[in-house]
């Protein structure tokens, strides 16, 4: 313990040290000499997690970070928590060869916090780590994540969740053609066959669950009733020890 705090410390004191170096900036004059200028970090930098770039690997869900600004930035850090009851957090791969950059998840606040710092500026608009997390309950999406904080420099900043992409990527990560949603469209109720126990959640196309999760037994078709939900297209989340299977569930009254 005593090492990672630790860790902590040195890093949160080197991208102080290098956000304090990036304030100033060389801006060149009219005449043709320099002046110094400081750099502002505000709401019109931002850290993007871009979850519609997920990749998908079994129950592995990793996602890329990376941010948009117009000024020199040496130091990226930012925190988070996310949900717990479909996702637990693994780690974070390094998609640089400059970027020192160090993870912590925080069991008492269930809070992951990232920093990181570079002697040499950090690429702008290009991924610079990956973030993965276990999955046991289907997609990560934006209403997987909450109680974010972004900072460039040191300075907080924006932040943009780029949103899961339901339709044509990974919308299905199992054995589709095993599992049936009928019927779909619906106007209220559906059923859905599985041919091995499984749960499933109903998600609104943000991740966030609107009905309590169901469990289906084997070979026992599950019925549902959605007439607590609004027209619209939702999410079907079918997960089990074998696969993670999303479908989409259409509602038109």
């Amino acid at each position: 313990m005593k090492h990672t705090l630790l860790c902590i410390v040195i890093l949160l004191t080197n991208s102080f040290l290098l956000s304090s170096k990036a304030k100033i900036v060389n801006t060149e004059k009219e005449n043709g000499g320099s002046s110094d200028r400081v750099a502002q970090v505000d709401q019109s930098d931002t850290v993007i997690f871009d979850l519609s770039q997920s990749v998908i690997n079994g129950n592995e869900i990793e996602f890329p970070v990376y941010f948009h600004s117009d000024d020199i930035v040496n130091a990226l850090d930012f925190s988070f928590r996310f949900n717990q009851l479909n996702f637990s957090y693994d780690s974070i791969i390094n998609l640089t060869h400059y970027l020192q950059v160090y993870s912590f998840y925080n069991t008492n606040d269930s809070t992951l916090r990232f920093t990181s710092n570079s002697l040499s500026a950090i690429g702008n608009d290009t991924p610079l780590v990956m973030l993965r997390f276990i999955s046991t309950g289907g997609q990560l999406c934006s209403g997987d994540l909450n109680t974010i904080n972004a900072y460039l420099n040191g300075d907080p900043c924006s932040f943009k969740l780029v949103s899961c992409v339901i339709a044509g990527l990974n919308e299905t990560m199992g054995s589709e053609d095993q599992i049936n949603i009928f019927p779909n469209p619906t106007n209220d109720r559906i059923t859905i066959e599985c041919p091995d126990a499984s749960t499933v959640q109903i998600c609104d196309l943000n991740g966030k669950a609107v009905l309590n999760t169901e469990f289906i037994s084997e070979a026992t078709p599950l019925h549902m009733n959605l007439e607590s939900l609004s027209n619209g297209i939702y999410l079907a989340r079918i997960f089990n020890e074998k696969q993670i299977t999303l479908r989409k569930i259409i509602l038109s009254r």
